[in-house]
């Protein structure tokens, strides 16, 4: 980031110079970058700041089997945990890494006799959150019995995106 700052022109010296201070972008998050100036005098001028945002990169992600991402429905044993694989990437296709526990929204929907539901093939023994490396992560969903004749929509977020999608039809 850069400021000017110009020297009073009735003043001793009467110019202007710029002056620079990095502006850090490691974090996501709002920040604020000061400067601080003294004319040719040697007289110092108030501190000055600018504020800035750095926003977190745009990702997106892809499901794996044992889910099928929309417009499938996949058919699930509900009481079981379903292993949710996908892979997320930044808006260069760059694997994102480092991601913490996604925040997975389950909702309700009409079960339509018209799809033909894909067997979920796979199932694991704990529920969980892991990452696998090159922006492959694992969530094993552990699903109520309760959801039992009833069809969901999964969606799940990372950094306030949603990364991956599915539809579910629960039978016991």
């Amino acid at each position: 980031m850069t400021a000017t700052v110009a020297d009073d022109p009735g003043g001793i010296g009467g110019s202007s110079t710029s002056r620079s201070a990095p502006a850090g972008t490691a974090s996501v998050g709002s920040f604020t970058v000061a400067f601080n100036a003294a004319d040719q005098a040697g007289n110092d001028a108030e501190e000055a700041s600018c504020g800035y945002e750095v926003e977190p990169p745009a990702i997106t992600g892809q499901l794996a089997p044992p889910v099928d991402p929309l417009p499938a429905l996949n058919q699930a044993k509900a009481g079981r945990v379903i292993p949710i694989k996908f892979r997320v990437v930044d808006e260069l296709g760059a694997p994102v890494l480092g991601l913490v526990d996604p925040v997975v929204r389950t909702t309700n929907r009409a079960c339509d006799s018209a799809v033909l539901p894909d067997a979920v093939e796979e199932y694991v023994a704990n529920s969980g959150f892991r990452e696998h490396g090159d922006g492959w992560y694992q969530w094993n969903w552990a699903t109520p019995s309760g959801y039992a004749g009833t069809c969901r929509t999964l969606t799940a977020e990372l950094q306030g995106a949603v990364v991956v999608s599915a539809d579910f039809k629960f039978v016991r």
